[in-house]
């Protein structure tokens, strides 16, 4: 009987979620990776795997280390009045931003990393990990923005929620503007503005762009979809202000044109509709 228990509880310990669980998988993996990489080596000649162990020697201990040293020694710089440290944020927020990853699943994921590797820290849940993502936003939205004549705004509604959308306004300077052959992304552009609004028509929209010169200064450019309201808005704030232009966005355009041109095209409708 006891022994049968014994069994049981040794079962129980080895569970998906039980620390004893990571801690036998990481030691099976170590293993089977040392015993390939030990078959490749002794496919090669002795000088080459010698090159080689140096080599990766050299790279662990010049990258590898030192950013696994600055991980944890984030994780115990602890935030003044707050639960949670500098690394717990870091590490969220990227899983978010970089990895495309859930609330959810950025805690889960920490969660899991923290067992495999046996670091006494708790994971945040995903609550706490969305205000910390929120908070980020906010501080990125009303810092202070660089004043300058080459800014390009671009704007645009968000998707409509119940009854209120957006009015976004985001900031590219020209001299900031990505090289050529890299598409411009989330990361390079500055959140100008983010007024919620029930509707939407050119004045509404030429007063938030009227705001905007106070963060900015005077645009260069501004794009849109040409929307009956923001080109309404635009043309005003262009006729206020020669010196700044209205770009057509080129995605659009190129939507709008195929979609005349491939009106009565008969295999176009089926495919669409």
């Amino acid at each position: 009987m006891e022994s049968e228990v014994s069994r049981r509880e040794g079962k129980r310990e080895k569970t998906p979620e039980s620390p004893a669980f990571f801690r036998n998988e990481s030691r099976t993996l170590e293993a089977s990776c040392d015993r390939t990489q030990s078959r490749t080596y002794a496919a090669q000649s002795p000088s080459t795997c010698q090159g080689q162990r140096d080599r990766g020697l050299k790279k662990k201990h010049s990258a590898e280390t030192p950013r696994l040293g600055q991980g944890l020694a984030a994780l115990r710089q602890m935030v003044p009045s707050h639960t949670y440290s500098v690394g717990h944020v870091l590490w969220f927020v990227s899983l978010v931003l970089a990895s495309a990853s859930s609330l959810r699943g950025a805690s889960r994921a920490m969660d899991v990393s923290l067992a495999v590797f046996q670091l006494p820290y708790a994971s945040p849940s995903g609550f706490t990990g969305r205000l910390w993502l929120l908070r980020l936003g906010y501080y990125k939205l009303t810092r202070a923005k660089e004043q300058a004549d080459d800014w390009v705004w671009i704007v645009d509604h968000t998707v409509q929620l119940g009854t209120e959308k957006c009015l976004v306004i985001l900031g590219v300077r020209l001299s900031a503007f990505p090289a050529q052959g890299r598409c411009l992304t989330h990361e390079d552009v500055e959140p100008l503005t983010l007024l919620p609004v029930t509707q939407s028509n050119g004045d509404i929209v030429y007063q938030p762009l009227q705001e905007t010169v106070e963060k900015t200064g005077i645009p260069r450019q501004i794009v849109s979809d040409q929307g009956s309201d923001l080109h309404a808005g635009v043309k005003a704030f262009c006729q206020a202000h020669v010196e700044t232009c209205a770009i057509y966005d080129i995605k659009h355009k190129t939507a709008c044109v195929l979609k005349h041109a491939l009106h009565n095209d008969e295999p176009w409708q089926r495919f669409t509709h």
